[in-house]
C-alpha cells in the first residue's frame, strides 16, 4: 500500500528551472568540449600523409605576378620548374634532383639567380 501512495505523489523537485536549466546547458558545452577536444588530438596525433606514395612532390614555389607563379616539382630523381599562370601551365627547365640543406638562407637567393640566369639565356 505504501508504494501506491509513493506512485500518486512523486516526490517533487526542490531545484528551480533555472538551475535545471544551467545544469543542461553546462553537460551541452562540457561535451562539446569533448568532442572538439577529441578531434584536435586526433587530427594532430593521428595525421595521415594523403600524399603518401605521389610521384609529384612541390620542392617550392613564388609569385611572380598578381596569379603568376613558378613552381619547382620533384618528379622521380628530377626537378622540374613550371610557371603557373590563369588557364596556362608550362614548363621552363628540368634539372637532376639536387639536396636542400634546412635553414639554409641562401637557397631562395640562388635559385632565383639560377632561374633568373636561365630565363636571360632563354631570351638572348
Amino acid at each position: 500500500m505504501h508504494s501506491l501512495a509513493y506512485a500518486a505523489n512523486p516526490p517533487v523537485s526542490t531545484a528551480s528551472p533555472t538551475l535545471d536549466l544551467l545544469q543542461v546547458v553546462l553537460a551541452l558545452l562540457a561535451i562539446l568540449a569533448l568532442i572538439i577536444g577529441a578531434a584536435w588530438m586526433a587530427k594532430r596525433f593521428l595525421a595521415v600523409n594523403t600524399h603518401a606514395g605521389t610521384a609529384i612532390k612541390m620542392i617550392g614555389g613564388i609569385n611572380v605576378g598578381g596569379r603568376e607563379r613558378v613552381l619547382l616539382l620533384e618528379v622521380g630523381e628530377q626537378w622540374v620548374v613550371i610557371g603557373v599562370a590563369p588557364g596556362h601551365i608550362s614548363t621552363l627547365t628540368t634539372m637532376p634532383r639536387q639536396t636542400i640543406i634546412p635553414g639554409n638562407n641562401e637557397s631562395p637567393k640562388a635559385f632565383s639567380a639560377w632561374l633568373k640566369q636561365k630565363m636571360e639565356k632563354g631570351h638572348a
